[in-house]
Parts: structure tokens; C-alpha cells; sequence
């Protein structure tokens, strides 16, 4: 081989080791978009840790306690099953659903860390969808849409519904919200929409809640109690476990600490309660009143009836409206 032969034939050699190169760099630049695109669609491709488990949940009272909604959803990539949990008033009748059996439409970690975000799950014809864009901005926003089967009772057994239940739901952040461990994100503003059960609408629109739960599956282990309070001034979260409180309090925009929350015992429908809020500079304040119990419901998790009631209060920041849950494993003598 001549030395020209010979040297055109190491440059080939060279220009189609770089095209192969290329060709390579492309096709991981096209995977990764891919992947990227079908993580902002709630599949994201993350490797589960152990009893993974995600939780995300939306839910508002009027401001006497006589209108509520709440719904839930609970995603168990490692086994591909979900719970929906919803009961809804509109002030006279009431509907619940527990249902245990549906499915991931996508078996995977939701990737929370994106801006925009898909978490839901279906079966057969029913499907639940919660959407949340604008993540990192501090100002969430909500849509939440479905096509469920609840029951007419406050007090549901596990298992499918027989009154179709559609739900059209949007969900306004005032704030960033709170955090209360890497996997819990709490946040507080504006529900609105529709929900049609049996053909009849019912519109909503008020104060309202929006909570993400991720990570290690939740164990309802030590007992707790948990109060969540709101009006357009004040919004509060506050859970007493453990001999400790943990929380937060939004005043005017502004954020606050709480601590030391005091519930008297579950029971009759006048419960006294008191907590200090703690601004981070000043003296503590303290917040109390009278809850009024407006509303009462039992939610079987796992087996396990686990009650709730509506609330209002009068304080010095107005009426408040709100849940109040108490959790105690059996035996408990608390």
C-alpha cells in the first residue's frame, strides 16, 4: 500500500470512528429528553427505595364548617396499586369513597422535583388525576379531575361506590408553604370547582389546603393529633406528637412557628384548644378558643377506622374553619 493509500485510509478510519461518536452522543442527548419529557408527565424513570409511597391530597371547608371536600390520593408504585379516599358535604347530604383497588396508569416514582407534575391512578373506567404545575415558583397551581363511584354515608366501608362522581377542581397556592421534613409539603389558598354525583352539581369555591406526602410508606404508629385551621387572614398547621408540636402559622403572608398545642380529649362537640404562635422576633402569642365540632367522619385505612371532624372556631384573628384528627393505636390509653 502506498503511503498516500495508506494515510487517506487512517483519516476514514478516524472520520468514522468520530461519526460513530456522534451518532452515540445523539441518541443518549435524544433518551435523556425523552426521559425528561415522560418525567414531567408523572413516569418518571427513578430506581423506588424501599415501601415507597406517595400521597397528595386537596380539600376545602366554608367558613362555618358546613361545606366540605376532601380527597386523596395514595400511589404505591412497588406494588402498582392506589387508595382514593374522598368524602364531600354540600351542607344537608354527605358521600364518601375508600376505595382500595385501582392501578398506576404509569408504575413509577412521580418526579417531584420537576416543575410540573402528574400524579394519578384508574380502574376499569373510573381514573383520578392530580396536576400540579408551577412548582418551583411559589405559587402552585392545582388541577385536580376525576371519574370516581362514592357512597351516601359519612362512614364508608372499603370498597366501590354505586353514585357516579365526576370532580373538576383547581387549587391556588398563596404561598410556598411548608415543610415539615423533606418528604411532607404543606400549602394553603384558593379551591374552586364543580363535583357531580347522580347527575346533580355542586360548585365550590373557598379557603382550601393542598399537602404532598413522599417516601418511606407512612405508619400510623404514636399517637398524634392534627389540627389545621384558616380564614383569608390566618392559615395554621399545627400536630401534636410525640410530646411535641410541630407546624406552622401564615399570618398576612407572613410565616410563623407554633408550638405547644393543646387539644382537650376527643368526644363531645365543644373542644377547648390553645398553642402559641411564634414570630421570629418577639414574644410568643398565645392563640385559643373553643372548637366547635360541625362535622364528623370515619375513614377505614388498611382495616383501621380513623375519625375526623370539621371545625370552627372564633379567635382574635376571626372565625376559623378547619380539621381536627386524633389518631391513637389500639391500646393506647391516651
Amino acid at each position: 500500500m502506498s503511503a498516500d493509500c495508506y494515510h487517506h485510509d487512517q483519516q476514514y478510519r478516524r472520520s468514522s470512528k468520530r461519526l460513530i461518536c456522534l451518532a452515540r452522543l445523539i441518541i443518549l442527548v435524544f433518551t435523556a429528553h425523552i426521559q425528561t419529557a415522560i418525567a414531567m408527565e408523572g413516569q418518571g424513570p427513578e430506581i423506588l427505595p424501599e415501601n415507597y409511597a406517595e400521597s397528595v391530597m386537596i380539600g376545602m371547608i366554608s367558613e362555618d364548617g358546613s361545606r366540605e371536600i376532601s380527597l386523596r390520593l395514595a400511589r404505591f408504585p412497588e406494588k402498582n396499586s392506589a387508595h382514593i379516599w374522598l368524602h364531600f358535604t354540600d351542607g344537608k347530604e354527605a358521600w364518601s369513597l375508600v376505595d382500595e383497588n385501582f392501578i398506576l396508569n404509569h408504575q413509577t416514582a412521580t418526579p417531584v422535583a420537576a416543575d410540573r407534575v402528574v400524579f394519578d391512578a384508574s380502574k376499569d373506567t373510573q381514573q383520578l388525576s392530580f396536576q400540579a404545575s408551577q412548582r418551583n415558583s411559589g405559587r402552585l397551581l392545582g388541577l385536580v379531575t376525576g371519574n370516581l363511584t362514592a357512597s351516601a354515608t359519612r362512614f364508608p366501608r372499603a370498597g366501590e361506590g354505586d353514585i357516579a362522581t365526576s370532580l373538576n377542581l383547581t387549587f391556588a397556592a398563596t404561598g410556598t408553604g411548608f415543610r415539615s421534613n423533606s418528604g411532607r409539603w404543606e400549602m394553603t389558598g384558593t379551591v374552586q370547582g364543580d363535583i357531580t354525583l347522580d347527575g346533580r352539581s355542586y360548585h365550590i369555591e373557598g379557603p382550601g389546603k393542598w399537602h404532598e406526602q413522599t417516601g418511606p410508606r407512612a405508619r400510623f404508629a404514636p399517637a398524634f393529633t392534627y389540627l389545621n385551621l384558616q380564614n383569608e387572614k390566618i392559615s395554621l398547621l399545627a400536630i401534636g406528637i410525640n410530646k411535641r408540636t410541630v407546624g406552622y402559622a401564615i399570618i398576612d403572608g407572613v410565616m410563623l412557628g407554633v408550638a405547644d398545642l393543646q387539644v382537650a380529649p376527643e368526644g363531645p362537640d365543644e373542644r377547648q384548644f390553645s398553642l402559641n404562635l411564634l414570630p421570629a422576633n418577639g414574644e410568643p402569642e398565645l392563640l385559643d378558643g373553643t372548637l366547635q365540632v360541625t362535622q364528623r367522619w370515619s375513614v377505614p385505612i388498611e382495616g383501621t377506622d380513623r375519625p375526623g371532624s370539621t371545625v370552627v372556631v372564633n379567635t382574635a384573628y376571626g372565625v376559623l374553619s378547619g380539621s381536627l384528627n386524633d389518631w391513637k393505636p389500639a391500646g393506647d390509653p391516651r
